[in-house]
């Protein structure tokens, strides 16, 4: 292979790859994780063989693609595969953000939602804390359940007592709730 068959096809790799987006987004306009009795993101990971990240500004210009589509930032974020904060940082100004009922922000006369930045701040950080949770309580579900994990018993006996306190604290309410 030469030089220029490499560019060209690194070219249109990169053009497909950058596009895939776009089939997500018509999948689900199609309807087609819904017959197949997937979530979105199940069928993009499990099906398609996961999201392509997008850099930043093609992660922007798709938000602002789907949002003149008319897809809510909850729908969107499951075609970007990234979470509903980003969507809303993303959104062009002046477009509506999704709440729990999908109800638009108020909007302010310059044209940008009425959202302080301390208010924005605030739900990243719990955004973000909740994804962490989220991880955190299916790594020890794992980690709690594999009996023949070969370092659970190492790393149980590594930790140090307050640790070994607040672990068994969240085995029992773990426990408890299922």
């Amino acid at each position: 292979m030469n030089q220029a068959d490499a560019e060209e096809f690194t070219a249109g790799l990169g053009t497909t790859v950058a596009g895939a987006w776009r089939l997500v987004a018509l999948g689900v306009r199609l309807e087609v994780p819904k017959t197949l009795g997937l979530s979105v993101a199940e069928w993009v990971e499990d099906r398609l063989g996961g999201y392509v990240r997008l850099a930043i500004p093609e992660r922007r210009a798709a938000v602002a693609e789907l949002t003149e589509e008319g897809l809510t930032q909850r729908e969107i974020a499951a075609v970007l595969g990234v979470g509903l904060a980003t969507v809303n940082r993303d959104v062009p100004n002046g477009t509506p953000t999704d709440d729990d009922q999908d109800v638009p922000a108020p909007i302010v006369p310059n044209g940008t939602p009425a959202v302080t930045d301390e208010e924005r701040a605030h739900r990243q950080r719990v955004e973000r804390d909740a994804e962490r949770l989220r991880k955190f309580i299916s790594g020890w579900f794992t980690f709690s359940t594999l009996d023949r994990n070969p370092s659970r018993d190492e790393v149980l006996g590594a930790l140090v007592d307050p640790d070994r306190s607040q672990l068994e604290d969240i085995t029992r309410r773990i426990t408890w709730k299922t």
